[in-house]
């Protein structure tokens, strides 16, 4: 081989070297952006759940059940007591407009599934037994 082709080949790996320099150093920032997005998104969310916590209380109460609590709220007097059960991802105060209306006849509680509202989430699998097993616990 001669000094020209030499030095020829030497640039070639010299470039590719850069290239790989390169693209490991866009990796790398681009890591540290999406971790530190992350991070941020974490602590915003934490303050922000906290906040939320503080401006609004739950109108009920919580019960401790297994190691959590879960939110119930009831209103009225009467029997029998209705249970309203904001299931498909809502929470209790979807039944805001319901419940008084039925309070005026008889007693009525509407809670927050475990995960949902003011409820701390439970144990899983979240299924039917489980959450029979929550409703019986509030004692009503």
């Amino acid at each position: 081989m001669t000094s020209s082709e030499d030095f020829t080949q030497r640039n070639e790996e010299r470039r590719k070297t850069a290239v790989v320099r390169r693209i490991r150093r866009i990796a790398l920032g681009l890591l540290m952006l999406l971790t530190t997005l992350a991070v941020t998104g974490l602590v915003y969310q934490a303050v922000a759940t906290r906040n939320d916590r503080q401006e609004f209380p739950p109108p009920g109460r919580l019960v401790a059940v297994d190691g959590y609590q879960l939110h119930i709220h009831c209103t009225g007097e009467g029997s029998p007591t209705v249970i309203l059960d904001a299931a498909g991802g809502n929470a209790s105060p979807s039944w805001g407009l319901v419940q008084p209306e039925i309070a005026q006849s008889t007693r009525v509680c509407s809670y927050d599934r475990a995960g949902m509202g003011w409820s701390e989430r439970g144990p899983s699998p979240r299924d039917m037994n489980q959450h029979v097993a929550e409703l019986r616990a509030f004692d009503l």
